[in-house]
């Protein structure tokens, strides 16, 4: 690879770091990382007691809990893991004698948690229409329950490679059980955060970028470990200042950094999408006129589509179109609402109008971008709005199925159409 090569890599990766930034302070981030971090500090042991009594309830995951209580804690404060562990086996002790309404309490504590997670997500990547409250709490209770599942699964696994692992002698070439464990626990780290990542947020996000975003998470965690270490052995002011209730602050700041972590690889993982589209377009996007080649896209689509007898999902329908969410968001509305974009019971779009009647004055006015002449602003600004108003009419009255004809066969080379019968794009 040529040094021109690496140096035009090396500015477009720089552009895209000050891109994530900027865009990590626009969301306020470090506020959102200050509200998770004080929500975990009520919530998060509730959150263990439930996923330590799923491990209960399957006694093929026994022989893992000890595992999983090691992972939790390296996790939670790995510079104080003997305290943490003797104050959480306490908690879990007396939340074994809870009566049922305190189950309950319990229960919704660790669902306030995973609402506040929703919310700092639905901000990163811009969503405006949240999921019925029926469908979030589905899908909060199959992460309470069908996470530790998987998890005491993965770490079941995990036991298995360290037998291998010692069994085979490999620690001999500096491969021991201990570098095997770190390196599982990566992997189980980039795993929950793509499963936040991709599902939590109402949008279609694609895997890969979804994974981005947590292999950066998981490094970044990794790394964090290790200063928060090295700062806690070498400044120990707060054991000075607060003495036995020093594990309190420090659990504080733990949280907060790793919650910004978190949250950065989330900003990188919406970023994605977004940094494509406008290395696509070459320029910054957003202007009013966009909104116009977006919404023949789309409804392009939903025309062929429909010649098809399908309907689209929303990735396939956004795919491959050099905007970002809220853009195409922006334009997807004014359309619902207009009639032109129609959504199924099954979340599927459909085209409600019918192009050959409906006409591009009506997609301009629906947009908010027809030319009309304005009052107030004397000449020669007044007059020149009129003269283009006027000419405008005649386009304005073409239906948008004859606009979209003359280039409908480039449309569809530049991303062809499926046929009939074809099976779908997957989510």
């Amino acid at each position: 690879m040529s040094s021109s090569s690496l140096g035009s890599q090396a500015r477009s990766f720089t552009a895209f770091l000050k891109f994530v930034v900027r865009r990590f302070a626009s969301d306020d981030a470090p506020g959102l990382a200050a509200g998770l971090s004080y929500t975990s500090l009520l919530a998060l042991v509730p959150l263990v007691v439930i996923a330590l009594a799923i491990f209960a309830a399957f006694p093929a995951f026994e022989s893992v809990r000890g595992a999983l209580q090691e992972l939790i804690l390296e996790s939670l404060l790995p510079t104080q893991k003997d305290e943490v562990q003797q104050r959480l086996t306490g908690f879990i002790e007396n939340a074994r004698s809870m009566t049922g309404p305190g189950v309950v309490f319990l229960g919704l504590t660790a669902v306030m948690l995973l609402m506040r997670i929703h919310t700092s997500l639905d901000i990163i990547w811009r969503v405006t229409a949240k999921r019925a409250m029926v469908y979030r709490l589905l899908l909060y209770w199959a992460l309470l329950t069908v996470g530790p599942v998987l998890l005491g699964a993965s770490l079941s696994i995990s036991g298995y490679i360290f037998a291998v692992v010692e069994a085979s002698g490999a620690d001999a070439f500096g491969v021991g059980a201990g570098e095997v464990g770190r390196l599982v626990a990566v992997l189980l780290n980039v795993a929950a955060f793509t499963f936040l990542f991709v599902l939590l947020p109402n949008r279609s996000i694609r895997w890969r970028h979804g994974i981005t975003g947590a292999f950066v998470a998981a490094g970044l965690f990794e790394v964090l470990k290790e200063l928060f270490a090295l700062y806690v052995t070498a400044f120990p002011s707060y054991e000075v200042i607060y003495g036995a209730l020093a594990s309190v602050p420090i659990f504080l700041l733990w949280m907060y950094l790793v919650w910004m972590v978190v949250l950065l690889g989330a900003e990188v993982a919406a970023a994605l999408p977004e940094w494509a589209a406008q290395q696509q377009r070459k320029e910054r996007i957003g202007a009013p006129i966009d909104r116009l080649p977006i919404a023949l896209l789309l409804l392009h689509r939903l025309y062929r589509a429909q010649q098809r007898g399908d309907t689209l999902r929303g990735r396939v329908l956004r795919a491959d179109i050099a905007a970002t969410f809220p853009e195409i968001d922006e334009v997807a509305r004014p359309l619902q609402r207009g009639g032109f974009i129609l959504r199924t019971h099954r979340g599927r779009y459909a085209l409600g109008r019918d192009l050959g009647s409906a006409t591009l004055g009506d997609l301009l006015r629906l947009l908010g971008l027809d030319i009309e002449s304005s009052q107030g602003w004397g000449e020669p600004i007044t007059s020149l709005l009129k003269r283009l108003h006027e000419g405008s009419r005649e386009l304005e009255a073409l239906p948008i199925a004859k606009a979209l004809a003359g280039v409908a066969a480039e449309l569809d080379e530049e991303r062809p159409a499926a046929p009939v019968g074809a099976p779908r794009v997957a989510e």
